[in-house]
């Protein structure tokens, strides 16, 4: 089954409960997102024993603000339509990633997707190597494009 078949699927009630856009839920994830990120921060920054184990669920917690980013782009985690905004630039802030620029390239994806030489995602070119395979894995590579975005 596709996703399309899954959706038809699915009562008008369901549908419209699943899409329905609300601000206090949105807020109640955004302050656990971001108690988490304090949170390791400061165990980490306080040097608490075992510290450095948390720096693996702290790189979680900052890498998935990029759902987050996505998510506001879209205009889908709040009602507000500037909350959505708000959070997307901060977001975007913290992933050194202006949250306007990713909304264009992310327009130009979806008006383009897999047409190549205009979907911009498809611009780098997939790993062929092991090595290369553990480059990309690794997220030097995407840390080093949005540091190039910023200049």
């Amino acid at each position: 089954m596709n996703h399309q078949g899954f959706l038809s699927g699915l009562s008008k009630e369901t549908r419209k409960n699943l899409t329905q856009r609300r601000d206090g839920p949105g807020m109640v994830r955004l302050a656990f997102h971001g108690g988490l990120i304090l949170s390791f921060g400061l165990a980490i920054y306080l040097g608490l024993p075992f510290w450095q184990l948390l720096l693996i669920p702290q790189g979680i917690a900052i890498v998935f603000l990029f759902t987050l980013l996505h998510e506001a782009v879209h205009q889908t985690p709040f009602r507000t339509p500037w909350l959505n905004r708000i959070v997307a630039r901060v977001s975007g802030f913290f992933l050194f990633l202006p949250s306007t620029w990713f909304k264009y390239f992310h327009l130009a994806h979806h008006r383009f997707t897999q047409v190549l030489g205009k979907d911009p995602e498809l611009a780098t070119e997939k790993p062929k190597t092991r090595l290369g395979f553990v480059k990309h894995m690794s997220g030097i590579p995407t840390w080093i494009g949005h540091f190039k975005t910023l200049s």
